[in-house]
């Protein structure tokens, strides 16, 4: 047990290391005050159970698993979650993430090779399951998947409504140029009934309206028995074949703006002196009258 609890201790110190320079630690209670959270895990407690949940907060899968000697260090010096074998870690969806409209953001941090790089050791590495969210109500779904291949994290929306094929599939993606290995980064994606978009470290990488077919899928109710949010949950081919440590999973009930997203991001960072906030921003939209017109309105 001694030489158990050693181990764990050295590898506590090198991931502190790792990640102690660059973000600041946040006490508990102040990470589940965000306004419009409904969802919240982070692991800080050595446990896989949400911190705060509108729904229920305790894992479907896993409900019992302890984390004390994983020495998983997060971004910001606590426990963070590595999945083992065969761990998919899973949770209800009913009042804890809506199906058609919200915000999720959560750390991740590649272990055993660099993000920037498209192979490793010569070889491609596959996809590599982040998160999913499957809402099914009989035959019906929609599907969120956010996972990575390459250089790049994607985020996919899906739907069993038809048509089906070519450009039926809502996707954006991220490059991850920069990023090192055993270094923690946040991924942020929002979706609505438009149009989905995914962040990097607080900064828009790109938005994507959705299929027309969208609208079909509104009225869907899912079904707790039958639906789920998946955290390193394996879709794909992923076969937990890589090591990858998440932290600090955050979901929100609305669409939060760049600048939202900007901030969150910029708060979190140990140098507050060099931290860049902005109390607002100014959007202008416009309107093309067409037929020749020369003043547009605004």
């Amino acid at each position: 047990m001694i030489k158990r609890l050693w181990i764990a201790s050295l590898l506590l110190s090198v991931f502190l290391g790792v990640s102690a320079a660059s973000y600041r630690e946040v006490p508990l209670e102040d990470k589940i005050k965000d306004k419009d959270l409904t969802f919240c895990v982070t692991f800080d407690k050595f446990s896989g159970n949400a911190d705060f949940a509108k729904g229920n907060p305790n894992s479907t899968t896993f409900p019992n698993l302890a984390l004390g000697l994983r020495g998983i260090i997060g971004f910001d010096t606590k426990q963070a979650f590595r999945p083992e074998n065969e761990e998919d870690l899973k949770f209800d969806v009913i009042d804890n993430v809506m199906p058609q409209c919200g915000t999720i953001s959560m750390w991740v941090c590649a272990l055993d090779y660099s993000p920037s790089d498209e192979l490793t050791d010569g070889k491609k590495r596959g996809n590599i399951a982040f998160l999913n969210m499957l809402f099914k109500q009989g035959p019906r779904h929609i599907e969120y998947q956010l996972y990575e291949y390459g250089d790049a994290v994607y985020f996919d929306w899906r739907s069993s409504e038809e048509p089906q094929g070519w450009g039926q599939i809502g996707r954006v993606q991220v490059c991850r140029k920069g990023i090192k290995q055993k270094q923690w980064h946040q991924l942020t994606v929002t979706y609505d009934e438009r149009k989905i978009a995914i962040y990097l470290n607080g900064v828009l990488g790109a938005e994507s309206f959705l299929p027309e077919k969208v609208s079909k899928t509104l009225d869907l109710q899912p079904d707790p028995n039958l639906s789920f949010l998946g955290i390193k949950s394996r879709f794909y081919e992923d076969k937990h074949k890589w090591s990858v440590a998440v932290d600090d999973v955050k979901v929100y009930s609305k669409v939060m703006s760049a600048l939202e997203i900007r901030n969150q991001y910029q708060k979190l960072l140990a140098d507050q002196s060099a931290a860049k906030l902005q109390s607002f921003e100014v959007k202008l939209n416009g309107v093309d009258e067409g037929d020749g017109h020369n003043l547009d309105q605004m």
